[in-house]
């Protein structure tokens, strides 16, 4: 006889990198790093990363970290959802990130 794992707990995730509220400009900074926290009881499958409700990035090996290469100024609001091996997903806090045009020293 063999024994069985049943995994029904979902994975936990956080999206660590960037901070709520942080400011980034274009084109002096040429991208955003995504940086997140997640784990699962069993084996995790992958991290999946959205901006403005489009995926960006796939990830499946850890630190489950992602690059979005910034093209234009604006507000934008990043999060992570986490699958574990069985396929339960947990989606990660939402954080905003604004992005000006030009660079630091130019917009005070």
């Amino acid at each position: 006889m063999l024994p069985v794992t049943v995994d029904n707990q979902a994975p936990t995730v956080t999206l660590t990198y960037p901070e709520d509220g942080e400011t980034y400009y274009y084109p002096s900074d040429e991208y955003i790093t995504l940086q997140t926290r997640a784990e699962d009881n069993v084996s995790m499958a992958r991290v999946e990363m959205y901006m403005d409700g489009t995926r960006i990035a796939t990830t499946t090996v850890p630190p489950f970290n992602a690059r979005w290469t910034i093209t234009s100024p604006g507000e934008h609001t990043f999060w992570a959802v986490a699958y574990d091996a069985a396929g339960n997903a947990r989606e990660s806090n939402r954080v905003t990130v604004t992005v000006l045009e030009g660079s630091p020293t130019e917009t005070q």
